[in-house]
């Protein structure tokens, strides 16, 4: 952008600043909801045990950072874990993001994950300390429940079929 050009992006900005940060924020606001309550309603959580919560957290750093999350709280075997599912625009390859699951906590549970190969469209990811499933949905048939419940299932099956003690 030449420095004419940077002016009216400005100028504009400066008129569409407010509605367009009061869209970003109900975005934000309503999927993050949409996560906790995808949490929530599941039932089958193989060897997690959930506790009950009436409401999530998620990171807030959404201009420098676009990540939406969502945590459950529980225990894994004798453990208390957490369980993130999150969107993640930050680390895709493109504009579309791109959901991720893993325990919330690094650590030697993480290991649960590293034995077991996910199916269908889910992806392991390897990280330093911990292992993440990912899943990089259509962009051209969205459906957020439908989408991290083929994620959930998958990391369920594998801390279910997992026998290393944690």
């Amino acid at each position: 952008m030449n420095e004419n050009q940077t002016n009216e992006f400005l100028a504009e900005g400066m008129k569409r600043y407010k509605p367009a940060s009061e869209v970003m924020q109900k975005f934000y606001k309503d999927t993050q909801e949409i996560l906790q309550n995808i949490l929530l309603a599941r039932k089958n959580w193989g060897k997690f045990t959930p506790h009950p919560v009436k409401q999530g957290r998620s990171w807030r750093y959404w201009d420098d950072y676009p990540y939406i999350d969502a945590i459950i709280q529980g225990h894994y075997e004798k453990r208390p874990l957490r369980i993130k599912i999150g969107i993640n625009w930050y680390d895709s390859k493109g504009d579309y993001p791109f959901y991720e699951i893993h325990f919330y906590e690094k650590g030697e549970h993480n290991k649960a994950l590293d034995d077991y190969e996910p199916k269908r469209e889910v992806v392991k990811h390897n990280e330093k300390d911990k292992v993440q499933y990912r899943y990089y949905p259509d962009p051209e048939s969205y459906n957020l429940e439908r989408d991290f419940k083929i994620l959930i299932d998958e990391f369920v099956n594998a801390i279910s079929k997992s026998n290393r003690p944690i």
